[in-house]
Order: C-alpha cells, then structure tokens, then sequence
C-alpha cells in the first residue's frame, strides 16, 4: 500500500508551439513585426558612412575659415564681404531644419540624407567655382546652396541612426558622429591652408 505522502506525477503536456493554430498566430505576428534595422549588423557600416558624410560637411563649412587670407586676396574680398559668406549660409537655416524634419518624415531619413548630400556637393562646386573666377556672387549662391543641406544633414543623420540603432547603442552612434564629424574642421584647419599655399586657391 502506497504511503499517503506518495503521489503520482501528471503526465507532461504537449508543448504548445506544437498546437497548428498558436503556430499560424506566431507566423502571422512574425510577418506583422519583422526584424528591426537595429537588429542588423548593417547598421554599423550605416554609422560609418554617416560619420564620413557629417566629415565632410564640417571640411567645407569651414572651409573658408581655415582660407580666410588667401581667399581675401586672391577673390579681393573685404572684411564684410568674406564675413557674407557665412551670413549668407546661417540666415536661411534658422528656419530650414524645420522643412529638413518634414522632409525625413515624408521621404524616409535614407532619401532625405541623400537629397541633403547632393546640396552640400553642389553648393561646394558652385562655391568653388565662382572662387576660381573670382566671381563673389556665384561664392554667395554656392554658400547658400550649401547652407540648404547643411544643418538638414544633422537632422537627417539624427532620424538615420534613429532607425538603425532603436533599442541598441543609441547614445554612443549619437555621440560618435558628432565627435568623428568634428575631424573636418581639424583636418580642414590643418590641411588646406598647406594645400591652398602649395597649389593656390
């Protein structure tokens, strides 16, 4: 006879993933959340090559800082036309970082970095060339040019690494680019005054 402490274990349920209908309810949530950006290995070439753009940004924003001098006397620029340069880039973006945001939110931060890019390289070859002519006006329409993607281009990197670092290293890919981004205008400080006394402006 069998003590009355003693007791027979309960036979061991199926699992339940092995039920047909709770398998099709996790097929049919897995297809309604897929796997997240941040969930990939991609996401840190992502933030590679946003820190190379931002690289960039700063390098020719600064530009004519590091080549105040030579750009004064080759271009013949005045105090108060050289300080334009900057003037003119700075006026419009007060307001332009608002559109900039709209513009994320509509297109996708992807797009959006791309189409502020194509400013920043446009503005920089209309820049360029008006210096290379000495023409102050084409200096003014390349800087404003410029000033179009350049503040958005922060905001546009912000909303990228936004999506690709969601629940992961969101505070170091933030910190990153803005530290990495800061290498332009020291590469920029160093570097062109040399290349512009070696080979001209």
């Amino acid at each position: 006879m069998a003590n009355s402490g003693d007791y027979e274990r309960p036979p061991l349920q199926e699992p339940l993933f092995d039920d047909p209908a709770l398998a099709k309810k996790d097929e049919k949530e897995e297809e309604e959340f897929p796997p997240m950006k941040s969930d990939s290995l991609m996401r840190w070439p992502v933030l590679m090559l946003s820190c190379t753009a931002m690289i960039g940004n700063y390098y020719c924003y600064d530009n004519p800082a590091a080549l105040k001098t030579q750009l004064q006397e080759f271009a013949n620029l005045n105090e108060q036309q050289y300080n334009l340069l900057y003037t003119v880039y700075s006026i419009p973006n007060i307001i332009l970082p608002f559109f900039g945001g709209y513009l994320c939110d509509m297109l996708g931060a992807s797009r959006a970095f791309s189409i502020f890019a194509s400013f920043l390289v446009g503005g920089q070859v209309v820049f360029a060339f008006g210096t290379s002519i000495k023409s102050i006006y084409l200096m003014y329409l390349g800087r404003v040019i410029y000033g179009l993607g350049g503040e958005n281009m922060a905001v546009g990197a912000s909303v990228l690494l936004n999506d690709w670092f969601t629940n992961k290293e969101m505070a170091l890919a933030m910190a990153l680019n803005v530290a990495v981004s800061r290498i332009g205008s020291v590469v920029n400080n160093i570097l062109s005054p040399i290349l512009a006394d070696s080979a001209g402006v």
